[in-house]
């Protein structure tokens, strides 16, 4: 079996029970140990046993002295009482009386480790093993497992630690690398399945080109990367946001109607112009968030960009009831999504534009179809109204003509505004009508009720949402559209005032065709008149039939209910003749020469006006 064998087992079985006081070997201790494990009697061959007894101290001191692992023994303070030449070498002092010098608490990396490291050996009351971090006296830092005891005396108090340092630091380096390999497989690993998914889910948001369903898609296949109790998609639109979807808000349909300025919403303005996201821990308490607040159990909150061909379209927001929910690799991962949902969105919204533009093509086709053969101008405007309010599918509608030189526009036709307001006059600058004719300008307007600019004798009216654009030609403003929204269900867009501006462009033309075919009809019918009361002047010997000819022409082809022709004598100052022409009901008594001069008549002649 072997002596050094045998002195190990009993170093190892001494060190374990906790009887031995000294590294050394008691002789009768040792003989007694020898006799037990060689199974024979202490009394018996004593010289045999003084023999095996001196080969064992020999053997024993010869391990304790060339160890491949560092052996010690301290005084409760730390101080090294004993230590072999593997220790010495280990901590890298010059020798052994330099080691016992000093003070192994002056070799600990940190010095907690040691005093957790004796509380914990203290309380146990046996062996017990530790891995930390040692400082050798060359500034060299080492890992090693210490296995150590604590020695106390018949009173339970300790006496001095006796144990084994070994120096694992090539184990640990291994273990790290292994956990560092590890790590990178499993990063790689997730990152495969994370690439996986996200093609998955690219696919089913890809799908199809319906912008509804691709933004419901989007959030509910953002689930299956993200948690998240309520999520959002809110697309940009000019200096104004617009919550296009939301995922597990119980007030959902109301938030999709709002819309948000951009300019007092910090958080948004920020993450659409850096183009980064922003991760808030504890949202509710964060000033910036009030706008996305009145979610008191919010805790977590991110908000990433949607950025297609480097333009931010948007954002996406994710909310989470508990705290640290969202860390940087959640923020990644969304930054990702995000980045392929801004294309989905991007392409549906092309498709839809495309498709709407195709629907409004056909529409205005149609609509200058029938307005372009309607020459009657009033039935004109109000056709083209109707038109206006079918193509936004508006509540209703008010078209206006802009007089400019009389500093006055004037409703011409007005369609299921609650209140016929035809006839009724507006200053430019008031209102809608009046702001859009002034300025030229398209204007939309989210909430009519509590614009600055809105008419108080509307006050009451039930529009929200209202969106006007000039009746443009030639750069000559002829008049306004307004078409009002009341029933709640949608806002005017961008968009909408887009399609209603192409639509107005189209429709100045037909009015203006239709004021000049009017003007050019009247000029020809004046010029009709013209000729054949000529005519009559010349084929008439009668004067009183020539008059009364004359007076019938005029009242006919004039915008006249009655004509009266009058002719008087004013040095005798009699009435000459006295001729009706058109309607004769409610005709006033024939009044005498001096009335007629006191009236309207009198004073016609005297001007020559």
């Amino acid at each position: 079996m072997g002596i050094p064998f045998l002195t190990g087992y009993i170093f190892l079985q001494e060190l374990q029970s906790g009887k031995n006081r000294k590294l050394q070997f008691n002789p009768d201790l040792m003989r007694v140990k020898m006799a037990e494990f060689l199974q024979i009697p202490y009394n018996l061959n004593r010289g045999l046993i003084l023999m095996i007894k001196k080969q064992t101290e020999d053997h024993y001191q010869y391990l304790f002295e060339d160890a491949p692992i560092g052996i010690y023994r301290t005084t409760r303070e730390g101080r090294v009482i004993d230590a072999n030449k593997a220790l010495v070498k280990m901590l890298g002092v010059p020798n052994f009386e330099t080691l016992l010098d000093s003070n192994v608490v002056d070799f600990y990396c940190d010095p907690k480790d040691r005093q957790n490291f004796i509380g914990v050996l203290e309380h146990a009351g046996q062996v017990f093993s530790l891995t930390y971090q040692l400082r050798r006296m060359d500034g060299e830092i080492i890992w090693v497992q210490n296995t150590a005891r604590a020695v106390k005396n018949k009173t339970g108090e300790v006496v001095y630690y006796e144990g084994v340092l070994e120096d694992i630091s090539e184990r640990v380096k291994a273990e790290n690398e292994l956990q560092i390999t590890q790590a990178r497989v499993e990063s790689e690993r997730a990152q495969r399945e994370l690439a996986e998914t996200l093609r998955d889910v690219a696919n089913i948001i890809t799908s199809t080109l319906d912008l509804e369903d691709v933004l419901q898609k989007i959030l509910d296949n953002l689930r299956y990367l993200i948690p998240y109790d309520s999520a959002a998609l809110i697309l940009q639109e000019e200096d104004q946001l617009r919550i296009a979807a939301i995922n597990g808000n119980p007030d959902a349909e109301r938030m999709k109607r709002q819309i948000i300025d951009l300019k007092n919403d910090p958080l948004s303005e920020q993450i659409i112009k850096t183009r980064e996201p922003i991760r808030i821990e504890n949202a509710v308490k964060d000033p910036r968030f009030r706008n996305y607040g009145g979610q008191r159990a919010i805790r977590d909150w991110m908000g990433v960009p949607l950025i297609s061909r480097g333009q931010a379209i948007g954002l996406l927001t994710l909310d989470n009831y508990t705290t640290n929910a969202y860390q940087e690799r959640e923020v990644e991962i969304a930054f990702t999504f995000a980045t392929q949902a801004a294309i989905a969105i991007e392409n549906a919204r092309l498709y839809a534009e495309e498709k709407q533009r195709a629907i409004i093509m056909s529409a205005l086709r149609a609509t200058l179809t029938d307005i372009t053969s309607e020459l009657d101008v009033q039935a004109l405007l109000q056709s083209i109204l109707v038109r206006a309010i079918q193509l936004l599918n508006a509540t209703g509608g008010e078209l206006a003509l802009y007089d400019k030189e009389q500093n006055q526009v004037t409703i011409v036709a007005c369609h299921n505004m609650g209140e016929d307001f035809t006839g009724a006059s507006i200053k430019p600058g008031d209102g809608v009508l009046g702001k859009v004719a002034l300025n030229g300008e398209p204007l939309l307007i989210h909430d009519y009720k509590t614009w600055e600019g809105h008419l108080s004798n509307f006050r009451t009216s039930p529009w929200r949402s209202v969106a006007a654009v000039p009746l443009e030609i030639h750069h000559r403003i002829l008049g306004v559209i307004a078409l009002a929204e009341s029933t709640g269900e949608f806002d005017f867009t961008q968009a909408d005032l887009h399609i209603l501006t192409l639509f107005a462009q189209q429709a100045a033309i037909a009015i203006e065709n239709a004021q000049l075919f009017d003007r050019i009809s009247t000029a020809l019918t004046t010029t009709e008149t013209l000729y054949q009361t000529a005519q009559a002047l010349i084929t008439t010997e009668n004067l009183n039939d020539l008059l009364q000819n004359l007076v019938e022409r005029v009242a006919s082809s004039l915008p006249a209910d009655r004509v009266i022709l009058i002719t008087m004598n004013t040095e005798t100052q009699t009435i000459q003749n006295y001729v009706i022409g058109g309607d004769r009901e409610h005709l006033a008594e024939r009044v005498s020469y001096q009335e007629l001069m006191d009236g309207l008549t009198g004073w016609v002649m005297s001007e020559h006006q």
